[in-house]
């Protein structure tokens, strides 16, 4: 059991490595363009704590059948988490007994195993990135979502809350 268990966390790392490499490229590109993800509007970083603000404005009301769109930006963190489902399918993780706290602690200690491979001085920023983006497609798996996304995608969320508050990110919801 404990073998499934190191081999487990290992394809975790593994997986989020990918997407930590591939995101820095993805903001590679952005940054050649000048342009700033839809999220990264109103987030503010001070010298000694960063605020997140996780409140949206109220949605103009549409009819009864609600329509979503993706933003590239989304379809990178819903990748994400079709990853995790992949990597975990929901038998597997029934049969280890995780529940959405202890994967999500799971998903906090992949952030701080890793943080060494994100300068210092944009491990917030990094965080905070991840924890909009995380947040931002909620409502979409929420509605569109099988259970195992939104199984994956609250215990990211989870993992994603713990790091920021440890980085000293004030969150509220």
């Amino acid at each position: 059991m404990s073998l499934i268990y190191f081999v487990l966390i290992a394809i975790i790392i593994l997986s989020f490595i990918l997407a930590v490499l591939y995101r820095q490229g993805e903001q590679a590109k952005k940054e050649t363009t000048n342009k700033k993800p839809p999220h990264a509007k109103n987030t503010k970083l001070t010298n000694s704590s960063a605020s997140l603000n996780l409140k949206q404005a109220p949605k103009p009301k549409v009819s009864k059948l609600k329509k979503h769109i993706i933003t590239e930006d989304q379809k990178y963190w819903i990748g994400l988490i079709d990853s995790r489902v992949k990597v975990m399918p929901s038998d597997f993780i029934k049969t280890i007994g995780l529940d959405i706290e202890s994967l999500g602690r799971d998903h906090f200690n992949e952030y701080k195993a890793n943080e060494s491979r994100i300068p210092k001085e944009k491990r917030k920023e990094v965080a905070l990135d991840r924890l909009q983006g995380l947040k931002s497609i909620q409502g979409y798996i929420k509605e569109k979502g099988s259970k195992a996304q939104n199984f994956h995608l609250d215990a990211s969320i989870k993992g994603a809350s713990l790091y920021a508050s440890l980085l000293g990110i004030e969150i509220t919801s």
